[in-house]
């Protein structure tokens, strides 16, 4: 007997180090999963790296993370300017087109996605801009508001800036390097100054005060030496070595699978192949992290959503009657607007190999960063918003362009809907930014934003630079202008909202307070989605503050380290 225990305990314990052998020799990217693991994480984008990331840290657990797309490539330089700035993938977005061409008043637009590992922040702008305290105000959640988030922000920095240095808003040893521009451009330059000169103050730090950020200056963006710090590249690509964590690519979740209440895997397949259906279980939770577009996409897929939405598909199951999945869907208007250039201050284009020898050797130079100023602004084209709290972003581009973004939308109401039950199909999307859609005082905000902008550049220096306004065309009437904006307005695509957190004591609540879908048990959600509120300015900061913290929460439940 003593022998048979001997023989029985050497064959679990066998069995136990061939086991993390298995999981050890499989670590990182593998076309195929284990049968089952603690935690699934649904999307690599920016809130998926975080998740998955942060949860094998604990080597006690497993982690499996599918993303759609593949692999991304992280560098900011390029071989041609247009390329500036956006990481180079095989297939990093995904364009959903608005409508159909309506009239001769409309166009069609579209919203663009990332896809690949690091999602959007991938291929975003990299602007590194946090929410304000007004903002978390607006949520109205309980436990979510600036000075709870703040931590999160501060945990994902590694801020190497000049003026942030010694600052108790920022933090020095996190995972993504926040770094001021390696090159300012005279344009750029010209263009604080003339801001300036036309009465707005100078913000040396544009997420510091959390109360207000009105004024001009200048972006820090989260580049590293010369590269992009993607979520893929700071959080993801460190912990590929580690045994507990695998990476599926080209892997699309095709449903959440359910008993009764309790999320408990998914199925997934590979490189569009709807014949061959994968299925991984989850032991602990499924976090969804496929963005403010896929996620309720999903959810949808898997039985969880608006019960009248989901009757017209028959072969889904209703799982749990969510009638705020896929609505409230909120994003930033944006436009651009073009001023003649009468005198060349910047000579970037003509010495292109110059600037391209600097970056290729000592990654430096204007191949290196992202050199635009800008500025914030209130218009007072929306009643009832505070006076310090702005609804107009402008970016400098290239050339004395300008893009303009509404960062205190009325317009808030969009939806994201089930083409088919076929989860190869695109989603019906109705962006509440489209021309059709935006509310009044929006458009009124980005004509406000032209006389603004106009206003700056007869301002000296730039009254040296720039001429007259090529777009909308400075003969233009008012009336013109108008119709110029609600014509050409298109998606900012800081996409929101669509499977918005609350408190439970609305019916459109899809998240409690903890990112737990609601009514439903295991299953969580740690992107954009979440947001209740659109906030002000660029998103990317948010998101990874908001993955950070459903981290915590993951973590708190299920009682690791």
């Amino acid at each position: 007997e003593e022998t048979t225990m001997m023989g029985s305990s050497m064959i679990t314990l066998l069995s136990i180090v061939l086991f993390f052998l298995e999981r050890r020799a499989q670590a990182g990217y593998v076309s195929q999963p284990l049968a089952s693991y603690d935690y699934i994480v649904v999307g690599g984008g920016v809130a998926g790296c975080i998740v998955a990331s942060r949860l094998s840290e604990d080597p006690s657990v497993s982690v499996l993370l599918l993303e759609a797309g593949g692999k991304t490539q992280s560098a900011v330089g390029g071989d041609d300017w247009v390329g500036r700035g956006v990481t180079r993938t095989d297939e990093p977005y995904i364009a959903y087109t608005a409508f159909e061409y309506m009239d001769d008043y409309y166009w069609d637009v579209d919203v663009s996605i990332g896809k690949g590992l690091g999602g959007g922040g991938a291929v975003n702008g990299m602007r590194w801009v946090r929410a304000l305290e007004y903002d978390f105000e607006r949520w109205n959640v309980t436990g979510w508001n600036y000075t709870t988030m703040l931590p999160y922000f501060i945990r994902t920095e590694n801020n190497t800036g000049n003026s942030t240095q010694n600052s108790p808003w920022h933090g020095y040893d996190g995972p993504v390097e926040v770094s001021d521009p390696v090159y300012q451009s005279t344009e750029s330059t010209y263009f604080v100054e003339s801001a300036m000169a036309k009465g707005l103050p100078y913000i040396e730090d544009f997420n510091g005060d959390p109360k207000s950020r009105i004024g001009t200056g200048y972006h820090q963006y989260n580049i590293r030496s010369g590269i992009r710090d993607s979520p893929a590249t700071a959080y993801l690509a460190p912990a590929l070595s580690r045994s507990n964590l695998h990476v599926i690519i080209y892997a699309q979740a095709t449903k959440i699978l359910f008993q009764d209440k309790t999320a408990v895997g998914v199925d997934f397949i590979m490189n569009g192949d709807m014949s061959n259906t994968t299925s991984a279980n989850a032991n602990k939770e499924v976090i969804l992290a496929c963005g403010t577009i896929n996620t309720p996409k999903l959810l949808l897929l898997s039985g969880v959503g608006n019960k009248t939405d989901l009757s017209s598909f028959p072969d889904i199951e209703l799982v749990a009657d969510l009638p705020g999945v896929g609505y409230h869907f909120m994003d930033h208007p944006m436009i651009y607007f073009s001023w003649d250039v009468k005198k060349q201050v910047d000579d970037s284009i003509s010495s292109y190999n110059y600037w391209q020898q600097q970056y290729d050797q000592f990654k430096t130079g204007i191949l290196a960063t992202i050199d635009r100023s800008g500025l914030f602004v209130n218009s007072g084209q929306h009643p009832g918003l505070p006076s310090n709290i702005p609804d107009i972003q402008v970016e400098v581009q290239d050339g004395a362009g300008y893009i303009v973004y509404n960062v205190s939308p009325d317009s808030r109401n969009g939806t994201v809907k089930l083409r088919s039950s076929n989860p190869l199909d695109s989603p019906i999307i109705d962006d509440p930014v489209w021309p059709q859609n935006i509310e009044e005082n929006d458009i009124k905000s980005l004509v406000w934003a032209i006389s603004e902008i106009q206003a700056i550049l007869e301002m000296s220096p730039m009254s040296s630079v720039v001429g007259a306004r090529t777009t909308p065309p400075a003969s233009y009437s008012d009336e013109e202008v108008y119709k110029y904006v609600h014509k050409h307005v298109q998606s900012g695509n800081h996409l929101v909202g669509t499977c918005r957190m609350g408190l439970g004591d609305d019916v459109h609540d899809v998240v409690d307070p903890e990112l737990r879908v609601i009514g439903l048990a295991q299953l969580r959600i740690a992107d954009a989605s979440i947001i209740p509120q659109i906030t002000n300015g660029n998103q990317q900061a948010n998101i990874m503050a908001t993955a950070e913290r459903a981290v915590d929460f993951i973590k708190a439940t299920n009682q690791h380290n």
